[in-house]
């Protein structure tokens, strides 16, 4: 087999993988591996907590907020979402600049893949315990 369609049927293999599972969790699990994904990889840069977050946009880790920022966020159509288009297609966020420098990793196949099933979903903010900051 050719290694392009080998490593494409791999890929669908593992996004298959791991969104299967995600239609039998409900919105707070969604949530709470969503905002743990942007808390990990986004949050240092664009966290609520910052003065001067980069680009303006300073609240990756609100989810009920995210979810209503129609410039990011189009709940129901990843690809329409600047956001998604942004770590999964341009594959620009985390900079690679800005990773190293704090120490943080690009996002996972796996992490790319939950994003786009949290934005499918509708984005949903999940309880207020899964989308509040600990």
């Amino acid at each position: 087999m050719e290694m392009s369609k080998l490593s494409t049927r791999m890929t669908f293999a593992l996004v298959a993988a791991v969104l299967l599972p995600m239609t039998l969790v409900g919105d707070d699990d969604l949530a709470s591996r969503t905002l743990s994904v942007f808390r990990t990889k986004c949050s240092a840069c664009h966290g609520s907590d910052l003065k001067e977050p980069e680009s303006n946009f300073g609240h990756v880790d609100d989810l009920g907020l995210l979810a209503r920022d129609a410039q990011h966020i189009v709940p129901g159509r990843p690809d329409d979402s600047v956001l998604f288009q942004k770590i999964a297609v341009k594959r620009d966020m985390p900079p690679r600049t800005s990773a190293k420098k704090l120490g943080i990793k690009p996002l996972t196949p796996e992490e790319i893949a939950l994003v786009r099933a949290w934005i499918s979903a509708g984005a949903p903010a999940g309880t207020l315990q899964a989308a509040k900051r600990p």
